[in-house]
């Protein structure tokens, strides 16, 4: 007998459909690594990518996930060792405990819900144009099951870290089904009102420039970080640890300890060296810090509104022995009971 052959550039199709099958794995692996709280995305390959769900597509999207569980079971017995990172520890601590529903019973959550979701992230324009392509699609239609599938997941996902949407970065999960939905709503606006379609185009990009203005400038409290960073370059040395914001230690190219702003913040820092830390002021994390051998605090410019930041100039004036003390940089050296020295 003879075997029928089979459609010529079959076999060609299906080794292209297996090589793009392992890139996608791939990238889709690398993604979950870089970012563990995308973890729904699997679910919405196995719901809405593959037309055939068996559990040989479950297992393939399942372990997409198999990379990130390595790190984090690595990354946990490293900081359970007696040289583990107490800091690593209590971060994972922290951010266990901000997961949950909880949040969305206060009302600064929905204010920040309603200030970035519809607002800010995607511009009134696009939140109502994606909410209407995705809606206007049939039900049949499987391009929005997937985007209308990756919105829902991505949602549940925002509401259990309900805690975090004050990070604007996390309402990127949400930006392409949204543009997916944008996408269709101009498609079908500019088959039936050219003009309208071309109107709102321009109203949607001049939105999504006002509101991200903020993105592309520097912040006020930064812009003197560089003359700062060369100040503190300048006026210490390599092998004591200087108290300061992590930004302006690391364009000083120095060792140190973060400075804080807030009770919550100092505590936070101060357990992360000892454990039971509690009740701190960033004052007093300061002195904690040169209990621990700091040598120098060192901090930028504070503008006129930022009081906690000019509370804390005022204490290290009083405290220590002030070596710089410039618009754009404050310096003092930990030596306590001394009066303070001359500043430049």
């Amino acid at each position: 007998m003879h075997r029928r052959p089979g459609p010529v550039g079959s076999g060609g199709r299906a080794g292209g459909g297996r090589r793009r099958l392992a890139l996608g794995w791939l990238l889709m692996a690398a993604g979950l690594a870089a970012k563990a709280t995308a973890a729904y995305l699997p679910i919405v390959a196995f719901l809405a990518v593959f037309p055939k769900r068996t559990w040989k597509t479950f297992v393939l999207c399942v372990s997409t996930l198999l990379p990130v569980l390595a790190w984090y079971v690595w990354a946990d017995r490293l900081a359970a060792t007696a040289g583990g990172s107490r800091a690593a520890t209590d971060n994972r601590a922290i951010w266990l405990g901000l997961i949950g529903l909880g949040a969305l019973a206060s009302g600064e959550t929905w204010r920040y819900i309603v200030r970035f979701l519809v607002v800010r992230a995607f511009t009134p324009v696009g939140l109502i144009g994606a909410i209407w392509g995705l809606g206007s699609c049939g039900r049949r239609d499987r391009g929005a099951y997937l985007w209308w599938t990756w919105a829902g997941f991505a949602t549940i996902a925002m509401a259990l870290l309900a805690r975090k949407l004050h990070h604007e970065y996390y309402w990127l999960c949400l930006a392409p089904a949204v543009a997916a939905g944008l996408g269709l709503a101009w498609h079908r606006l500019d088959a039936w009102r050219p003009g309208a379609a071309f109107a709102a185009a321009v109203s949607f990009a001049g939105l999504s420039l006002i509101l991200s203005n903020s993105t592309w400038r520097v912040p006020d409290e930064w812009e003197t970080l560089d003359a700062a960073g060369r100040a503190v370059a300048e006026a210490t040395t390599r092998d004591g640890l200087v108290v300061a914001p992590e930004a302006l230690l690391y364009r000083a190219d120095r060792r140190g300890c973060r400075l804080e702003y807030t009770f919550a913040a100092a505590t936070r820092a101060a357990s992360e060296w000892e454990p039971g830390s509690s009740g701190l002021t960033p004052a007093d994390l300061i002195e904690f810090y040169r209990a621990h051998g700091a040598r120098w605090v060192a901090d930028v410019g504070a503008e006129a509104g930022d009081l906690a930041r000019l509370d804390l100039h005022d204490a290290i004036r009083r405290r220590y022995k002030v070596l710089i003390d410039r618009p754009e940089v404050l310096l003092a050296e930990l030596a306590p009971g001394e009066p303070a020295g001359h500043a430049d």
